[in-house]
C-alpha cells in the first residue's frame, strides 16, 4: 500500500496505484473537471458573459451565442432575412415544409415556388448559367428523378412534369385549357367544328375509331 494525499481534500490515503490522486469517487467527481463532473466557471467567445460549464471544452454560454457564432447557417436571423452561403442565397423561413434545421430556404425554390410550382422532397434546381447567386426565373431550371421544369407552349407559363408524361416530339402545355386554345382554330375534316387532335373532332373520331376496330375483328 501507498501513502498519499488527495488532491482535492488533502486528506491521507492509501492506494495501490501510484497514479491515484483522490481518497474517494466524490473528491475524483469534484476535482475531475476535464471529464464532465465538475463545474468551472468560463466567458462566452460571443456574447462575453461569464457562465458555468461540466465540460472545461465549451466555448459558448447557449445555443442562440453558437448559432450566432455560425453565421453561415442563419439560426439567429430573423424571418425574411436573406444572406449569402456557399449554397447561394438563403432566405429564413422556419415554417417552410424544405427548411433545413436551422430554418433556412435556398432562394432558388422560393423563387420557382412563387412562379406556381409546389416543389417536393428531393427536388433539385439548377442554375442554367453555372451562377448560384443569380436566383432569376429565366435562370432556374428544375432537376430530379421524375420531373422536369417545362415552359407552355401556348401561355408560357412555367410547370412540372412526370417524365412518364412528357413526349419527345409534341407540344407541351400546362393545362387542358391550353390544349385546347392551341387547337381550337383548326376544324374537322367532316362537320367543320374544332377539333383537338387527328383532324376530327371528338364526335367524329370515335365514329372514325369503332369502324376501325370492326374491321380488324372482320378479319
Amino acid at each position: 500500500m501507498i501513502q498519499k494525499i488527495c488532491e482535492q481534500c488533502g486528506s491521507a490515503f492509501e492506494s495501490n496505484r501510484r497514479k491515484a490522486k483522490f481518497c474517494s469517487i466524490v473528491c475524483y467527481k469534484k476535482g475531475c473537471v476535464g471529464y464532465g463532473t465538475g463545474v468551472v466557471h468560463k466567458k462566452c467567445e460571443q456574447c462575453g458573459e461569464s457562465f458555468e460549464t461540466r465540460n472545461k471544452k465549451s466555448e459558448f454560454c447557449s445555443r442562440a451565442c453558437y448559432g450566432k457564432s455560425r453565421v453561415n447557417c442563419g439560426a439567429w436571423r430573423k424571418p425574411g432575412d436573406e444572406f449569402l452561403t456557399g449554397r447561394g442565397w438563403m432566405v429564413r423561413c422556419p415554417q417552410h415544409e424544405l427548411a433545413d434545421r436551422y430554418g433556412s430556404v435556398p432562394k432558388s425554390w422560393l423563387v420557382v415556388e412563387a412562379s406556381g410550382i409546389k416543389l417536393k422532397k428531393g427536388d433539385k434546381v439548377q442554375f442554367i448559367d453555372g451562377d448560384i447567386t443569380n436566383c432569376v426565373i429565366e435562370n432556374l431550371r428544375l432537376k430530379d428523378r421524375a420531373r422536369r421544369l417545362l415552359k407552355c407552349d401556348e401561355c408560357g407559363l412555367l410547370f412540372s412534369r412526370e417524365l412518364s408524361q412528357i413526349s419527345k416530339n409534341g407540344k407541351r402545355f400546362c393545362s387542358n385549357k391550353c390544349h385546347f386554345v392551341s387547337y381550337s382554330h383548326k376544324k374537322c375534316e367532316v362537320c367543320g367544328e374544332a377539333h383537338y387532335a387527328n383532324n376530327l373532332c371528338y364526335k367524329h373520331y370515335l365514329r372514325l375509331h369503332k369502324q376501325k376496330m370492326k374491321e380488324k375483328m372482320s378479319v
